[in-house]
């Protein structure tokens, strides 16, 4: 299973958004292919409470899995693990016109109290515990699900536990940068050595918030200018093209839950297929789809040419 992440420490620059759109395309660009979408973003789960099927596994989630992996008297029975991931688990449609889950990738939800609950979770007390961890967590949902590929969605906090767990089995690290301010890159550079002296590659950064207009925005190409000394000096490659800024998408990006049971539908695929939108929306959507794809296919590329090179 290759596990595929965007990861800053700065909000707000579209990782979320990101998120369910990579694994639309990773489906989308490979269907034989099992894929999974996990929402690690403890205490807020922004994709869990809008895609989790009902109350109760919003808020349980990944926590069942972990407590299922810590607590002794759990791992006496080894179905335990088995069974919370498979409850913490629910299909999304994310390639429209097929049927049963044929389009669908598996939703891990996180739940929003997984930050609280791991407080005082003694196992995660050195980062060779949390790695080890991390191991034995992505292990068990590879076994139980299947997947090829899992995309993770983590909270902006370096020393967090499941961070700290699951960021150094990621086989592709990408950094969204927010080319409409340029400030939070000079920060950049204190991030990559983070994540390198927890032996995370990163696999580039990513552009978004991107003017894709014949007129480029003066904080767009100054942005450009100091990404690229910012390259320079981590080595860190900037990807090809970038996320579309998507002011002008419609704000109606919301789950469709089919009947009762079955999987919502969600992504930017989907929406694309949609009927009400007008000429215009599609048109920005096919374009951010490309640009998403794109993304996706140059992550996983750097990430084979870094694997390559060990």
């Amino acid at each position: 299973m290759k596990i595929v992440c965007l990861y800053t420490d700065k909000g707000g620059v579209s990782k979320t958004t990101t998120a369910p759109n990579i694994a639309a395309s990773l489906k989308n660009a490979f269907p034989a292919s099992k894929v999974g979408l996990m929402d690690l973003c403890s205490d807020h789960g922004h994709l869990s409470k809008r895609y989790a099927p009902n109350k109760e596994n919003e808020l349980l989630g990944a926590w069942a899995i972990v407590e299922a992996l810590i607590d002794p008297r759990l791992r006496r029975d080894g179905s335990n693990v088995e069974r919370a991931i498979l409850s913490s688990t629910t299909p999304l449609r994310v390639v429209p016109g097929t049927t049963g889950e044929g389009g669908c990738v598996d939703f891990i939800n996180v739940g929003v109290g997984l930050s609280h609950n791991l407080r005082g979770a003694r196992i995660f007390g050195s980062a060779e515990d949390a790695k080890k961890f991390g191991e034995e967590f992505t292990d068990a949902i590879e076994r139980v699900l299947g997947l090829d590929y899992m995309v993770v969605d983590l909270p902006g906090m370096v020393d967090e536990a499941m961070v700290r767990s699951v960021l150094p089995h990621c086989y592709a690290v990408t950094i969204p940068m927010d080319v409409r301010c340029y400030m939070n890159m000079a920060e950049a550079e204190v991030l990559v050595q983070k994540l390198q002296s927890m032996d995370v590659d990163v696999s580039g950064f990513l552009r978004t918030f991107v003017e894709d207009g014949e007129a480029t925005p003066k904080a767009q190409t100054g942005a450009d200018m100091v990404l690229a000394g910012l390259s320079r000096n981590t080595g860190v490659p900037v990807l090809p093209g970038g996320i579309p800024d998507r002011r002008i998408l419609p704000q109606s990006i919301e789950p469709e839950f089919a009947v009762e049971g079955g999987p919502a539908e969600v992504g930017l695929y989907i929406m694309a297929a949609r009927k009400e939108l007008n000429g215009n929306q599609r048109g920005v959507l096919q374009r951010t789809i490309v640009a998403v794809e794109g993304a996706m296919k140059a992550m996983l590329a750097e990430a084979d040419a870094l694997a390559a090179s060990k």
